[in-house]
């Protein structure tokens, strides 16, 4: 397997042998080989974390303590607010790892209120610096805890309330966090965002009915159960089980929008090239990469820092087909992420 990156890289985050003068990579480079598998854990503004065949690996300039707190680690998801804080959500107690780049050795480890889970937490990271976690104390049973300061959630929370207790039982499948709003998918499909209103971030209207604080479902979806939701910046997105994509949100900066975004507080069924199946989506701050059934990459929104890998600096307010990579014989894209100014490739053989 291979991964390849494009994208802003003053810090040597997508460099796997460092040089005094990084420059930004305008189109996709193969930057690691593994032999088995790669995983893009975090995609953060100075550093990268990777599991390379079961080892994690740091490009660029990561918390010097970050790695040495990681070691005994299995992650499932990780975030940043690109400043401070770093959270990690693990297979083993204490579940939730908080690192604070400021302390001089590894923060504590943060396990939720609860003696005791019957599954793993998940917890996300806002730009804005907001920690939510969910918890699960009992099966079925799912809590959700959020605070404005990291290092005081459980001591200071802000709210701890019973989380979507009106849905069929379910599961928390992923928690994702944008600027200042949260995403959660559910194992039933549904969609339910909740955090700031600004730019359309939400995807829904807000009313007192269903207020912004308060997880609310995504309506414009109709109904259509979903495998993968990502954000960033003021954009968020969904891909449904049967390989259809939606956006909702559209701030990308003064003067620039995705087509058909930012025109109400609902999302849009996403149309690329009239209509092609997509499998997977990773969203940046600014722009969204979108990988189809055929392996097939496209990309949008901003491109400044080469983060849309089509070799130019421009913002594209459509879709444009990422043309001319070179991925080797029996090759193709398996996955795709995005950093803020970055953007990945997961390469494997064709199955």
């Amino acid at each position: 397997m291979d991964l390849y990156a494009c994208g802003f890289n003053a810090h040597n985050q997508l460099s796997p042998n460092p040089t005094p003068s990084p420059q930004d990579l305008l189109t996709f480079h193969k930057i690691i080989s593994a032999k088995q598998s790669i995983s893009i854990h975090l995609a953060a503004l100075d550093f990268t974390l990777l599991e390379v065949d079961n080892a994690l690996v740091a490009l660029g300039l990561p918390p010097p303590t970050l790695l040495p707190a990681l070691s005994p680690r299995l992650i499932t998801a990780a975030s940043t607010d690109n400043t401070r804080y770093t959270t990690l959500t693990l297979r083993t107690r204490p579940h939730i790892l908080l690192h604070d780049a400021t302390l001089p050795r590894p923060s504590p480890n943060y396990s939720p209120s609860t003696p005791s889970l019957a599954e793993p937490s998940l917890a996300a990271l806002s730009g804005a610096g907001t920690l939510c976690t969910i918890d699960t104390p009992h099966p079925g049973h799912h809590f959700i805890q959020q605070s404005p300061s990291p290092l005081h959630l459980y001591a200071h929370c802000t709210s701890r309330a019973p989380l979507l207790p009106d849905l069929p039982p379910w599961r928390p499948a992923q928690l994702v966090a944008s600027e200042e709003t949260f995403t959660l998918l559910t194992s039933l499909g549904t969609v339910h965002t909740w955090g700031s209103a600004r730019h359309g971030a939400l995807g829904r209207a807000v009313s007192p009915a269903s207020p912004a604080a308060v997880p609310g479902l995504l309506d414009f979806l109709g109904g259509v159960p979903v495998r993968k939701v990502a954000a960033g910046g003021w954009v968020g997105a969904a891909v449904s089980r049967d390989r259809d994509l939606y956006l909702w949100g559209g701030r990308m900066g003064d003067g620039e929008r995705i087509r058909g975004l930012g025109r109400g507080e609902e999302g849009v069924l996403v149309d690329i090239e009239g209509g092609v199946d997509v499998v997977d989506v990773g969203v940046g701050m600014g722009h969204v990469v979108a990988l189809d059934g055929r392996g097939r990459v496209w990309a949008v929104g901003r491109g400044a820092n080469g983060q849309l890998g089509t070799g130019g600096r421009v913002f594209e307010e459509d879709w444009v087909e990422v043309r001319g990579l070179v991925l080797g014989e029996g090759m193709r894209v398996k996955s795709v992420a995005c950093g803020p100014y970055s953007s990945f490739l997961v390469v494997g053989g064709k199955d």
